[in-house]
């Protein structure tokens, strides 16, 4: 049987989250592990106090009333471990990529043939993320090698293709945004093809043959072009499938438009 592994970060504890990140439909002739490696307790008084503002808000503003979706209820660790959840208590090291290594103490990444890391205050807005991820007839952008351009080639384009070869799936590009080719890593898949050690701080990978990956300015660059990198969107924070809560809470108008069409659409499960 092929195998996910599923790792977050154990911090802002969105109840929306766990709930549904955990009812993701489940190819057929595969399994999934969910872990989430916490650096504190969701029962916390700081944990709680935190987003009580937002359980408590009457504001009728549409990404206010998100939020309330988001952290409808102060979650506890006992309901993230029934919604199927391994709960681990680790140092906060700081980053996502962290949580890889933590976890790997104790489990070999060798036993799964997809890591998936994601945000804990992820908004999930499908049930499908790991149907569509393994599914040859998923459209997935590409960067196109000799598009780059701007101040040190910072920028690039990407085209649509039907290629499911990936060996790093980033969850999304947005060409106008300068350096936003970084690999974001807060909702991100690799294969375990793609992985021969642990990852290594800040920023950096080990990642094939190349060391401390995304130290250098001029290996971010080359990452997309280097690697079987895809990219589940051209909207950079806006894949189909989620959004990431702290850029909801800037309030752009853009997130508005398209959350409210997702939620009146009825995709939002």
């Amino acid at each position: 049987m092929n195998k996910i592994l599923v790792l977050s970060t154990g911090w802002h504890f969105s109840s929306h989250f766990y709930e549904h990140m955990s009812k993701q439909i489940i190819p057929d002739g595969w399994g999934v592990d969910y872990f989430c490696i916490a650096h504190r307790l969701p029962e916390d008084e700081n944990t709680i106090n935190e987003k009580e503002h937002i359980r408590k808000s009457n504001d009728e503003n549409f990404l206010i009333q998100l939020d309330k979706m988001m952290y409808e209820y102060p979650i506890t660790k006992e309901q993230i471990e029934d919604f199927g959840w391994k709960f681990m208590v680790e140092p906060n090291t700081v980053g996502m990529m962290e949580v890889f290594n933590q976890w790997s103490e104790k489990y070999d990444y060798k036993d799964y043939d997809i890591i998936f890391i994601p945000n804990d205050d992820s908004f999930i807005l499908s049930d499908k993320i790991f149907l569509d991820i393994i599914s040859d007839d998923i459209k997935l952008y590409k960067p196109i090698i000799n598009s780059r351009y701007g101040p040190g080639g910072h920028q690039f384009k990407v085209e649509l293709v039907n290629d499911n070869n990936w060996l790093f799936l980033d969850h999304g590009y947005t060409e106008n945004i300068p350096k936003a080719f970084e690999p974001r890593i807060s909702f991100s898949f690799f294969k375990k093809d793609n992985i021969t050690s642990k990852f290594t701080r800040p920023m950096s990978l080990i990642l094939g043959k190349i060391i401390n990956a995304c130290l250098s300015l001029s290996f971010r660059l080359n990452f997309f072009f280097t690697f079987r990198v895809s990219i589940l969107t051209s909207y950079f924070g806006l894949p189909r499938y989620w959004f990431l809560g702290e850029s909801k809470t800037l309030t752009l108008p853009l997130y508005g438009i398209f959350c409210k069409a997702k939620y009146l659409f009825g995709n939002i499960i």
